[in-house]
């Protein structure tokens, strides 16, 4: 019930977001450009909110998502960090930790083991955006599910979006 346009300091101060999940609220106003700062997030779910205006051309700045700088080893590197020390504070004993995420995919909701590992995925699906759709999404070779259904996009579909060839999922509606 979270709602307000999408702050700032999402994207100024918490540049090292790999996993963004705000669906589902009542979130307003336009993408702010601060988003674009995200540079390293690979599943951007903002579906289900009031957002409205056009995406902005900027998001081609999720470099995680281009294909051409994913460290795999530095993903893991760092979730595995992050589960040890979430061990450690709060004295979890378990020999393992798998994250799991539930994802709209293909128009399921499903759940995935360690989406960060290999879920390259944007999902703004159910706003009121408008505009055209930015040739700069054909530029995130590394993307896997776009989902930007059920909003007012106008124009044309860039041709080059069958340059994806890591993309399993394709939602326009």
């Amino acid at each position: 019930m979270l709602s307000g346009p999408i702050p700032s300091w999402v994207g100024e101060s918490m540049q090292q977001l790999i996993i963004l999940i705000m669906r589902g609220n009542h979130f307003s106003g336009n993408l702010t450009l601060p988003l674009c700062y995200l540079k390293r997030i690979q599943l951007f779910d903002l579906s289900r909110n009031n957002l409205s205006g056009g995406i902005p051309t900027c998001l081609n700045n999720f470099t995680a998502l281009s294909g051409n700088n994913i460290n795999q080893t530095e993903i893991e590197n760092r979730v595995h960090w992050y589960n040890n020390t979430y061990y450690e504070i709060y004295s979890i004993s378990s020999q393992s930790y798998t994250f799991r995420i539930t994802w709209m995919w293909k128009g399921v909701e499903r759940n995935f083991a360690n989406p960060e590992l290999t879920l390259h995925s944007i999902d703004l699906s159910c706003n009121n955006l408008t505009g055209t759709m930015p040739r700069e999404i054909t530029y995130m070779l590394g993307l896997v599910s776009l989902n930007l259904s059920r909003n007012s996009f106008s124009g044309e579909i860039p041709s080059e979006i069958g340059n994806l060839r890591s993309l399993e999922s394709l939602d326009l509606s």
